[in-house]
């Protein structure tokens, strides 16, 4: 397999690679059962100006709540969940949530609305899927116009027949040694 080949096989595997983390592949769901009253809270670790994706969808209505840590941790000791950065109640709601600075997050799911149990599916992503997505593309456009460039520079030319068999007359090319047909030398200094 030429160079050619390889390189492009490789660019294409990076290519696709890019493509699934860019956001075709969603990393993260969780499902969870929650009595009435139930609080779970799933934390995670954000830069400052990162943005992520989340969908939650449930059997009845919730509240989610986004807080940062000590919020968390306020709320788990009084049971005050006032200082979130976001609240929503709703079955299924879909937002996005940018970190204001480098930290823990929690996302916290509560069955306030219900008296029974409710079953919720959280599941989240990076919101900027854009950037990798389109730069896997180009990775494997540019593994497909290597490939291309490799076959069209690797086609067989065959050997110009120039001469011919002083034997059985059959066409030759003068950089033989033999003929292909009757296997007669074609060269004084080339023996049987």
């Amino acid at each position: 397999m030429s160079t050619g080949k390889i390189v492009s096989i490789l660019l294409f595997m990076i290519g696709i690679l890019l493509i699934i983390g860019g956001g075709l592949y969603n990393p993260y769901a969780e499902t969870m059962v929650l009595p009435p009253g139930g609080v779970k809270g799933i934390g995670f670790h954000m830069d400052a100006g990162e943005t992520h994706v989340f969908e939650v969808n449930a059997d009845h209505m919730v509240t989610v709540y986004v807080m940062d840590n000590q919020s968390f941790e306020k709320a788990l000791v009084n049971g005050n969940f006032t200082d979130s950065l976001y609240v929503q109640t709703a079955a299924h709601l879909s937002f996005s949530f940018t970190a204001p600075k480098d930290g823990v997050y929690y996302i916290v799911i509560a069955n306030f609305n219900s008296p029974g149990f409710v079953t919720a599916t959280l599941t989240y992503g990076y919101g900027e899927f854009w950037a990798l997505i389109i730069t896997g593309a180009i990775v494997c456009g540019v593994a497909i116009l290597i490939l291309v460039y490799d076959i069209q520079n690797s086609k067989y030319t065959p050997p110009t027949l120039d001469s011919q068999c002083p034997y059985c007359g059959a066409k030759v090319s003068s950089s033989w040694n033999y003929c292909p047909v009757c296997r007669t030398p074609l060269r004084k200094e080339v023996k049987l």
